[in-house]
């Protein structure tokens, strides 16, 4: 198997058929499903089964500057309750959702750096694929 390098300019986030830039420092963005896709059950005796839960939801967070141009973008759908596509993309690995909105618009502040607006989207279908 070939080594995977990596390169942050590499990464592409799109929402609603726009590219997001202007990240914050850091982490640009992150995601994760909100349950885990497969449990349990055991009784007092040892006896068990597997259980295949369905709901794919999760969330991204998408990491911008203040300064973003890219927050015009979130706070519009925001503030329409707009229901979009996301997609996050790096060389090895794709996360998307066909049906995001914003959770709540990110927290205010202001002081001796630009800060950070961290938009948190809810995801129904929380999707991730690795490829080669």
């Amino acid at each position: 198997m070939a080594k995977w390098n990596y390169d942050a300019t590499d990464v592409k986030v799109i929402a609603d058929n726009e590219p997001m830039y202007g990240y914050q420092p850091g982490d640009m963005v992150s995601g994760e499903r909100a349950n885990n896709t497969e449990d349990y059950d055991v009784d007092a005796q040892g006896w068990g089964v597997f259980s295949t839960n369905n709901d794919i939801h999760g969330t991204i967070t998408i990491n911008l500057s203040a300064g973003s141009p890219a927050n015009l973008k979130l706070m519009a759908l925001a503030n329409a309750h707009k229901e979009f596509t996301l997609s996050v993309t790096t060389p090895h690995e794709r996360v998307y959702s066909n049906q995001a909105k914003i959770q709540k618009v990110p927290s205010f502040g202001a002081g001796t750096k630009t800060g950070v607006k961290a938009w948190v989207i809810l995801c129904i279908d929380y999707n991730d694929e690795m490829n080669e």
